[in-house]
């Protein structure tokens, strides 16, 4: 007979396990049809895209609230102000990663994320909390199978590897920032991808607006119909995937969540070869 302790135990690393393949999954997806939408249709509005995804996250949360399937916490001023990190983090993360993205081949821009790893441990170190030299170990190795990947592909974009760079580190000190946020704003994961939705809605309006990406938006056509249901499946997967993001990053930890997108990336890999 198992004993209890032991069965909770084994509960909570089969939920963990569950958790981080399902944003595997989530976020092997959303980077094929990101990929799709963005190269394969000429679409190179980050803003946009952004924006849309917000708000059809948005949207479906605040009517799945109407319905009672979920609850959503009331909005007050102090649980704005204690989001306000994770959401500017979020912003550079997301707009960084489509960026890149666009610019960059889908092996060579899931190579170079691993970099995130790195961050991560950097980030940890310099708070007092130094990771074990196996870990360090398997990210250098990590890091080095990045580095043999990407040496075909060096006549990228510059610009690309800029934005890389900069979504490394921002998706480190964002999955860093989930757990403070949650425990400070005692918000669950919901109740946090609920705050950071409507935070960063207003700011990536005025951006939309900013740069004028509505005029040149204005002059797109699409070729063919089946772009549509493309948007539709980037807006969709995208609120799914960071839930899942906010989840693993709890259940599990910032480092293991990253380390799991490391492991999805040898399908994507693989995935952007084939597109």
């Amino acid at each position: 007979m198992v004993a209890e302790p032991e069965r909770v135990e084994k509960g909570g690393m089969m939920r963990g396990l569950a958790v981080v393949f399902a944003y595997g999954v989530t976020s092997l997806a959303i980077t094929m049809v990101n990929k799709v939408v963005m190269s394969s249709y000429g679409f190179s509005f980050e803003m946009t895209l952004l924006l849309c995804q917000l708000l059809v996250g948005t949207s479906s949360m605040l009517l799945l609230s109407k319905l009672n399937i979920l609850s959503l916490p009331p909005l007050n001023l102090q649980r704005m102000r204690e989001c306000v990190p994770l959401t500017l983090c979020f912003f550079v993360y997301v707009l960084s990663g489509l960026g890149s993205l666009r610019s960059l081949s889908v092996p060579t821009w899931a190579a170079l994320r691993r970099l995130t790893c790195l961050f991560i441990l950097l980030l940890d170190h310099r708070e007092g909390k130094p990771a074990p030299r196996t870990i360090w170990a398997s990210v250098a190795l990590m890091l080095t199978g990045a580095l043999v990947a990407a040496r075909n592909d060096i006549e990228g974009s510059a610009v690309g590897y800029a934005q890389v760079l900069v979504n490394c580190v921002s998706s480190a000190q964002y999955l860093r920032e989930v757990g403070r946020v949650k425990k400070a704003a005692s918000l669950s994961e919901l109740g946090v991808l609920y705050y950071t939705n409507v935070l960063c809605i207003p700011v990536v309006a005025a951006c939309f607006l900013a740069t004028g990406e509505y005029a040149q938006l204005a002059r797109f056509e699409p070729s063919g119909g089946a772009f549509w249901a493309w948007l539709g499946a980037s807006a969709s997967l995208a609120g799914l995937l960071n839930y899942l993001v906010f989840l693993s990053a709890t259940v599990n930890s910032p480092l293991t969540t990253s380390v799991a997108g490391q492991v999805k990336n040898v399908a994507g890999s693989l995935g952007g070869y084939i597109l």
